[in-house]
Parts: C-alpha cells; structure tokens; sequence
C-alpha cells in the first residue's frame, strides 16, 4: 500500500522525506480524494519518515489528521481525514 522515497525520487521532488501511496483500496483515503503517486510528506505538520510512522499516525490518531502531500506532478496540498 505504502513506499519509502527512493533518493532519485526526493531529489527530484526536492523533498526531505516521504511515503508514497502504492496502491489503495475503497476507504479513508481513498474517500478524501488521495490517488495512487501521492507522497505524504507531514501528518499534523509531522514530517513523514517511514511507513511505519505513516501506519501509525493513521492508526494511533483517534481525532482527525491534516495530510500534506505532494501530487506526481510536485504539487504541494492538504486534506483533512476525521477519523
């Protein structure tokens, strides 16, 4: 579902970090409008290291989160997820 950034791919984004979204299923993400090729680079302005960060901010968070992301293109934007 998930991927670390390769060092090609931040250098050419000009990110730090990052998860890229592999593949994704009907469900919470998927419903606010994340595609496949989006990188999530902060949940509530946390920067995103690993999968097992982004897993566990998704799982661990009983509020809402704000996602920031980057689209294939390299265009920054947000979405919000109530959990």
């Amino acid at each position: 579902m998930f991927s670390e950034l390769t060092s090609k791919e931040k250098k050419e984004l000009r990110l730090n970090s990052g998860v890229k979204i592999k593949s994704l299923n009907a469900g919470k993400l998927a419903s606010i409008g994340m595609k496949e090729g989006y990188i999530i680079t902060k949940i509530n302005n946390e920067p995103i290291t690993s999968v097992e960060q982004l897993t566990s901010k998704l799982n661990d968070n009983n509020r809402g989160v704000l996602i920031e992301f980057v689209t294939p293109s390299g265009k920054k934007d947000y979405r919000g997820l109530g959990l």
